[in-house]
């Protein structure tokens, strides 16, 4: 088979032509592993975690190769410092169970 991208006769790779962390579920096998790893890592990785992308993948749970879905609250997690004379450091996490967001 011979690649749609570098012309190379290698064997075929399965490519999807949306991402499948956007819904994409049309594929063609007319790109080789080398160039579908080049896509996967440096096009489809910057796509998919583009904010507002990442943000309406969330909210139709899209979860792509990962298995899960990106946190709809996921730019509020992790650790944060507070402002002000009493600036504190405080860890924001999602309850899984809750649906809901823990403050310590």
């Amino acid at each position: 088979m011979r690649c749609i991208f570098c012309s190379a006769e290698r064997p075929p790779s399965l490519e999807h032509i949306y991402s499948l962390a956007i819904g994409g579920t049309i594929t063609t096998d007319r790109v080789c592993a080398g160039c579908n790893s080049i896509l996967g890592s440096r096009v489809d990785s910057a796509l998919n975690n583009f904010l507002p992308v990442r943000t309406r993948r969330a909210e139709l749970g899209l979860a792509g190769n990962s298995g899960e879905p990106p946190s709809i609250f996921e730019m509020l997690l992790g650790d944060q410092k507070l402002i002000g004379p009493e600036a504190n450091r405080i860890r924001t996490s999602l309850n899984k169970a809750t649906g809901k967001l823990d403050h310590r």
